[in-house]
């Protein structure tokens, strides 16, 4: 276990080295705390995911026990059956029960239902069996086919009109999308599951798709949801009188009050669940419940009480021989004793957690475990030692791709070589964390929109179905009433009779003036429809005036931009990708040659004006002008100076307008220049970075340049702009790339999941092929974003620049 409250400390407060200090501006020495949520980041955190992971692990082995003798009873009866509907519902309830032991069987007893099913015809045996075959896969995270044999199922169930299997597989599907991260699925199918079970009045189904939906909203950290859902499935265990269910959705609630730093709460269900669970004898759940009440005491500084409840958790984990609960209970005491700064004590249990870690292959328990022993070993003036187990905990996430702790384990390896003071060290591993940890708050912006999308998604659904529950009930209405009126007409017909001449009459009067209503409304449609045709053709023509007004402007844009071939006159190995999302645009590349006194060479840019279209193409005129009178009037040449000269020129400019407007530009700008033997490089940029990849004897490495974190533009604290300086040598067997970009290309949506291509991949993308010729490097970058988009629109004007010397 992680003490959470060191690690919140440490990803605030890393001071790095005074040595690595001077490489950073001071912009860049600010190690500022993302909007991070505190609880988002501790639930990422090897402590809950592992007690999630042996919770459900554990409720499957002593659930086992169970199952093995419903399954040894049902063997006994599938022997004295036929092959008959009753053969396949005894083969069906066989492989369903082995879903949680054995998927293997699952699968392989589900085949033989579905196909004993196809040889009698009937079509709902082979539909379940279809199901369990699914269900098996899905156990064995092999998702494609659990949703193939899934989608069979519910065709199957459909065809057959079986409002209960279609509402089982409903609820399957929901899981292999919840598996599979695809939350809009998930949500979907398990809303669909939800509505089927109340129409069938079906409890048991009900709770179940009601938890599903609780965990899909914990999945993206939405825990009111969770909790709200948790509460509904709580009501329904206890309708059902189901003890066991009722004290696991107890324990969840507990956790869920954890995530929320809510201790009181946490100990009054994680109490409740043990209390029910220790009456009806489940070990797993009075463990989760242990567990849990310590880490509450734990976190509330109660040190001997958290002690207290991890040894009981450890107690029945070990009575049961649930290896996987021990690992993290043997951590988390461990943790105690290092907090008590019983340092050896605490290494001991480390050691014995890693090698039960160790023999259940639970790689991300062993990469924190080497984590925690290194980090100790290091009180210890064990550096060497340290710096291995750290070494083996980072080689373990990468393996696994755990991103949300590998940037701790970065952290704490770079603090260990700012401690030595070996600090080209530990500034390579603090930046790697930064990155990592810039990643992340990504992530959990990503999800807080998911989040959004899906309240709305379920909102709309719930007011879908109180809409057509109201018009089921117009209808029923409308039925009683016409059932009365029937009725009435039976009482009143001989009345109706003696009255019949004078409705025939008047009905023939009321023709009469419907007919003359029609004809009027007739001709009032034609009228109208006439205005609409007028109107459309006017608005066709308003368009087209546009649309010219639009294509000339882009004209006038082009001009500004230079011509390619007097980009290819300063760097003939060159390429300029430009793809504006609409007519015209926000971005524009710019280039001035360098007076004579500065060197022979040209100022470059890539700018990235604020939005796209109309709007940005009128910032750019002003950005662009800004650029060539702070060059041509001004005569400056150094690219930070430059910055500062445009941004006060297009502050100016903006100022005399009489609203308050807020636009500017990103852009980064080098200066190249040659000198004997090689090239001089001077850069800076508004926040969009410089990479560029030196190569030596064949081999290419990867620099970035970061810029500064203010735009060409108002701000709150405007700062000078940092001009940095690097010479390039001309060698044999190699040269430089380098790239200036804006962040549309970084920022596309595309690939199999609609996300961003993000600036990780974009930078993989530059290495990878920094070795071939700038025109084929072009081509390939059209066609990796082409394949990226797919169906997709581009979402922003994109334009990258890359040179060759």
């Amino acid at each position: 276990m992680i003490n959470y409250k060191q690690i919140q400390n440490n990803y605030c407060k890393f001071k790095m080295p005074d040595k690595v200090k001077n490489i950073f501006s001071p912009s860049e020495r600010q190690c500022q705390r993302h909007p991070f949520d505190y609880l988002k980041f501790r639930r990422n955190t090897l402590l809950v995911f592992l007690v999630s992971f042996f919770f459900f692990y554990f409720k499957a082995s002593e659930q086992s026990f169970a199952q093995n003798r419903k399954i040894d009873s049902l063997q006994k009866v599938l022997k004295t059956e036929i092959d008959d509907t009753n053969k396949v519902n005894t083969l069906n309830r066989i492989s369903y029960l082995f879903a949680t032991i054995n998927p293997d069987s699952t699968i392989k007893i589900g085949k033989l239902a579905a196909d004993l099913s196809i040889k009698i015809k009937w079509r709902i045996g082979e539909g379940t069996a279809d199901d369990n075959i699914s269900i098996g896969l899905r156990k064995k995270a092999d998702y494609s086919d659990a949703l193939n044999y899934g989608l069979k199922a519910l065709q199957i169930m459909e065809d057959a009109n079986c409002l209960s299997g279609k509402a089982a597989v409903y609820g399957n599907l929901g899981n292999i999308y919840n598996n599979m991260n695809d939350n809009f699925k998930a949500l979907d199918y398990d809303l669909k599951a939800l509505k089927l079970a109340q129409v069938l009045k079906d409890k048991r189904m009900e709770a179940a798709a009601t938890t599903n939906l609780g965990s899909i909203y914990q999945n993206i950290g939405d825990n009111d949801k969770a909790l709200e859902a948790d509460f509904k499935s709580l009501k329904l265990a206890n309708e059902l009188g189901n003890k066991n269910y009722e004290a696991a959705i107890l324990g969840n609630i507990g956790t869920l009050f954890f995530d929320e730093q809510n201790y009181s709460k946490a100990l009054e269900y994680s109490n409740k669940a043990l209390q029910i669970a220790a009456e009806n004898d489940n070990k797993s759940v009075q463990t989760n419940s242990l567990l849990f009440i310590g880490l509450s005491y734990y976190y509330q500084g109660e040190l001997s009480k958290a002690l207290e409840y991890y040894q009981k958790a450890l107690l029945i984990a070990s009575s049961v021989g649930n290896k996987s609960a021990i690992t993290v209970i043997l951590g988390n005491i461990g943790a105690v004793y290092g907090e008590q700064k019983n340092y050896s004590v605490a290494i001991n249990y480390f050691n014995q957690a890693l090698n039960i870690a160790r023999e259940i292959n639970a790689r991300d328990a062993m990469a924190f475990m080497y984590n925690n022993i290194g980090e100790y070993d290091l009180k210890f003036g064990k550096v060497k030692e340290a710096e291995d187990f750290m070494k083996k905990a980072i080689y373990i996430d990468n393996a696994l791709g755990e991103q949300n702790h590998l940037w701790k384990f970065e952290n704490d390896i770079s603090g260990l070589y700012d401690s030595l003071g070996r600090y080209k060290l530990a500034l390579y591993w603090y930046k790697k964390a930064t990155v990592l940890k810039d990643t992340l708050y990504s992530n959990d912006n990503e999800k807080a929109i998911t989040r959004r999308e899906l309240s709305y998604k379920f909102e709309r659904q719930s007011d879908s179905t109180k809409a057509l529950q109201d018009k089921k009930d117009a209808i029923v209405e409308q039925d009683r009433k016409k059932q009365s009126i029937i009725r009435n007409s039976f009482i009143g017909g001989f009345v109706l009779s003696l009255t019949l001449a004078f409705f025939i009459f008047r009905g023939y009067r009321q023709k009469q003036r419907d007919n003359l209503v029609i004809t009027r409304q007739k001709l009032e449609v034609e009228r109208q429809k006439l205005i609409v045709e007028q109107q459309k053709e006017l608005v066709e023509e308003k368009n087209k005036d546009i649309l010219d007004s639009i294509i000339y402007a882009k004209r006038l844009q082009d001009a500004i931009l230079p011509p390619p071939s007097l980009i290819r006159k300063y760097f003939p190995e060159s390429f300029v990708l430009y793809k504006p999302k609409d007519i015209v645009a926000g971005d524009f590349y710019w280039i001035a040659p360098l007076p004579l006194s500065a060197g022979e060479g040209a100022l470059i840019a890539a700018a990235d004006c604020t939005g796209h279209g109309v709007p940005g193409a009128m910032v750019s005129v002003v950005c662009s002008n800004a650029l060539n009178r702070a060059v041509k009037e001004f005569h400056i040449t150094d690219p930070g100076k430059i910055l500062d000269k445009t941004r006060e020129l297009v502050l100016e400019t903006f100022e005399k307008s009489e609203g308050n407007i807020q636009d500017g530009m990103d852009i980064s700008l080098a200066s190249l220049s040659r000198s004997n033997g090689g090239m001089t490089v001077q850069w800076a940029g508004a926040y969009n970075p410089l990479l560029y990849f030196p190569c030596s004897e064949g081999m290419w490495g990867t620099v970035e340049i970061p810029a500064d974190k203010q735009p060409i533009g108002s701000s709150d604290n405007p700062a000078p702009f940092t001009t940095h300086t690097f010479e390039i040598p001309i060698m044999e067997g190699g040269n430089t790339c380098i790239y200036l970009f804006t962040d549309g290309f970084a920022d596309q949506f595309g690939g199999a999941k609609g996300k961003k291509l993000k600036y990780r991949q974009m930078q993989e993308l530059f290495l990878a092929n920094a070795h071939k010729s700038m025109k084929e490097q072009k081509l390939i970058l059209e066609n990796s974003l082409k394949q990226w988009m797919g169906s997709l629109e581009q979402v922003d004007d994109i334009l990258i620049i890359g040179i060759k010397v």
